[in-house]
């Protein structure tokens, strides 16, 4: 070989030597160098791969814990409930993670695993889905709290005001009565014999109340069912009576309220049985998808 380079350029092996020998280190340091590059490359994008994966395995696990706390809540979401409104807020974690590297880094990860591996387009549509449903995952986190606090909020005002009214109705019933309080009341003593009856319904209705079991006595639909809506229905059949009327503006009121309460708790009923189903369905597919790229 160095005969024929030192034939050909017409040099000797004082020249021709140290060429090739320079041209073979130079050969071998660039093959070395780009086999070091390839292999960094390879562990480089497999350590991703791993780390990718552990991310979704991660939150489809924590989504999955996440719509248990949801559905405590909305099973909660009812007019019996007495308590205080309690939804456990907690983030899904690594989900900020993710974006702190780019899709292109982690699709080149998985990248020549599709092209060699069949199913190419199934693998890469499942790729693409696991992204769509971290974008789903980030608006719902991002409006849960949100949604939450306003429905408390709301209803504190809706159901304060309902309170409220609910003590103007027992001012308003002392006010009623109080020309027979400490009387015996007895048909005679009455000339008119349809204020008679009517206290006496009354009387009946607030009874039947009181009588009512006393852990649910003061419930929201019990006092609606057993005591709102009966004096409500009793007055307008006395409607002519004094005072009747002034009583029921302030039972309509106290309705007006209830369904305010009642009407929210409805649509957020519908709000948070999205939630619970974006973050149950992210679950599943998130782990579907995963087996399709591994």
């Amino acid at each position: 070989m160095i005969e024929c380079i030192n034939n050909m350029f017409g040099i000797n092996n004082d020249i021709s030597v140290p060429i090739v020998i320079s041209l073979i280190v130079f050969i071998i340091g660039g093959i070395a160098r780009l086999s070091f590059v390839a292999i960094v490359g390879y562990f480089s994008r497999y350590q991703q791969r791993i780390s990718f994966r552990n991310i979704i395995k991660e939150i489809s696990s924590k989504s999955k814990k996440k719509s248990s706390h949801i559905k405590d809540f909305y099973d909660s979401l009812n007019m019996e409930n007495v308590g205080p409104w309690k939804l456990k807020i907690t983030k899904v974690p690594y989900l900020d993670l993710v974006y702190q590297q780019t899709f292109s880094d982690i699709f080149n990860a998985f990248r020549l695993l599709f092209i060699f591996r069949c199913n190419k387009i199934l693998r890469l549509n499942a790729f693409n889905k696991i992204w769509s449903y971290f974008e789903l995952l980030r608006l719902v986190e991002s409006n849960i709290q949100i949604d939450f606090n306003s429905f408390g909020q709301k209803f504190e005002q809706y159901e304060s005001m309902y309170y409220t009214h609910l003590d103007k109705l027992r001012k308003a019933n002392d006010d009623f009565l109080e020309p027979y309080r400490g009387k015996k009341i007895n048909k005679i003593d009455f000339d008119n014999i349809e204020i008679y009856n009517y206290i006496v319904d009354r009387s009946e209705i607030i009874k039947s109340w009181e009588g009512t079991d006393s852990s649910n006595r003061r419930t929201r639909n019990v006092i609606m069912k057993k005591l709102v809506k009966p004096l409500y229905q009793l007055n307008l059949n006395k409607s002519k009576l004094v005072g009747s009327r002034e009583l029921n503006n302030i039972l309509l009121d106290i309705i007006f309220e209830f369904e305010q309460m009642e009407n929210l708790i409805n649509v957020n009923r519908h709000i948070f049985n999205n939630y619970l189903w974006n973050y149950n369905i992210t679950s599943g597919m998130l782990n579907k998808c995963l087996k399709l790229i591994e």
